[in-house]
């Protein structure tokens, strides 16, 4: 009897009335929140449902305004399963908007949603008799532990442990921050900033670059080519950083400030601060030209061409395919200037006819050091590739 007195004193019953009101203060309390204190741990607490639960429960109650269309659970998976659906669509509709998928916007966006959804429903509830109002009660009564059958017993422990491991994983994941990816942004752009008009074609007369091609007809009368590197450091600390210059895997001087100098900088950048330079680069060596004597079919190694003047081992050499408009890049291994041979060190993937214009690209790549060590390893680096021709005899 005792027993009996004790679980009823221990009944619980939480009635929710002016939910949507309450739904609609917590939503406005969660944006003062972020606004004014944007570390704060309540964000959090408050953000799980505000994301998780109110914008579902909102446009539940504006679907289903009356007690009687929907039971408590079915309301309840309802305003889970509804808030899951809108949140990304609304990040889905934000994306293609000027304010993108930020924390203020989509804040601000489902907060109105929550608003209006909210709005419609007191709207049509108020349509209804008092009785017939959508008014959620929730009893608990705590069940007899010793009158629960064994089954029973084993299925509330391992519930218990879920909840338990549930709560602890959430717990570890707001306490423990995860821990940010460490890298540095390197990059280079063409003419006016642009990913696009990187010098492209070199004319030389002597040992002096003289003229440079930008594509199509952007053609200047300079002595170096020029592009703009950027550096953005986000590895969580200060960082020293230099810039040079190869050429087919050879050291070339870069151009800044008025001046030739074998690196750029150093460039000391704190966290998360970055920085453009203007920079020029001018090629040594003019590119060798050739044509092939006798067709080279696919899987070939060899090429037999017209001449092999200015081609060396680890040379890179375009051969145009001229039946399939497209481009074959390889790389050459070694070149018999007795018998005019050229060969790779891949074989040919495309079939060339005789005559097929056989010519020498350039390699420049910007290498990025960290603390004076090489940051990007191999085909990392960033690269472009060029021509060098030799200015026509007067």
């Amino acid at each position: 009897m005792a027993t009996l007195r004790l679980r009823e004193r221990l009944q619980m019953k939480a009635k929710l009335e002016n939910k949507l009101l309450m739904i609609v203060a917590i939503s406005i309390l969660l944006t003062i929140i972020i606004v004014f204190f944007p570390s704060s741990g309540m964000r959090i607490i408050l953000g799980l449902p505000f994301l998780l639960f109110f914008p579902g429960y909102a446009l539940v109650a504006a679907l289903f305004p009356r007690r009687s269309d929907l039971d408590g659970i079915e309301r309840v998976a309802l305003s889970f399963g509804l808030s899951i659906a809108v949140v990304p669509l609304a990040g889905l509709i934000l994306n293609y908007t000027p304010w993108g998928i930020k924390l203020y916007p989509i804040l601000l966006s489902l907060a109105l949603f929550i608003l209006v959804m909210s709005g419609i429903a007191w709207y049509r509830q108020t349509k209804f008799p008092q009785e017939e109002r959508l008014n959620i009660s929730l009893r608990l009564r705590l069940p007899s532990w010793r009158d629960q059958p064994r089954v029973d017993k084993i299925l509330y422990l391992g519930l218990a442990v879920v909840i338990l491991g549930a709560v602890g994983v959430l717990s570890y994941v707001i306490v423990v921050p995860k821990a940010e990816e460490e890298f540095t942004e390197f990059y280079i752009m063409g003419l006016e900033g642009k990913e696009e008009g990187y010098p492209t074609e070199f004319v030389m007369a002597g040992d002096r670059v003289v003229q440079v091609s930008y594509g199509g007809d952007r053609v200047f009368e300079e002595e170096f080519g020029g592009v703009t590197i950027g550096i953005v450091n986000h590895e969580g600390e200060e960082a020293s950083y230099q810039v040079k210059a190869q050429i087919n895997g050879k050291e070339v001087r870069l151009w800044q400030n008025e001046q030739w100098m074998d690196e750029v900088g150093p460039i000391v950048l704190a966290d998360e601060e970055d920085q453009e330079l203007d920079i020029g680069f001018a090629p040594r060596e003019i590119c060798g030209s050739s044509s092939l004597v006798a067709a080279a079919l696919q899987g070939e190694r060899e090429m037999v061409v017209t001449q092999v003047e200015r081609f060396e081992a680890n040379d890179y050499v375009q051969i145009k395919v001229a039946d399939k408009g497209t481009i074959e890049f390889a790389q050459v291994e070694e070149v018999d200037a007795d018998g005019s041979i050229i060969k790779l060190n891949t074989a040919l993937r495309y079939d060339h006819e005789e005559g097929t214009a056989v010519t020498e690209y350039q390699k420049v790549e910007f290498v990025l050091y960290k603390n004076g060590q090489p940051y990007f390893e191999g085909d990392e680096s960033l690269h472009l590739w060029i021509t060098v021709s030799e200015a026509p005899q007067e």
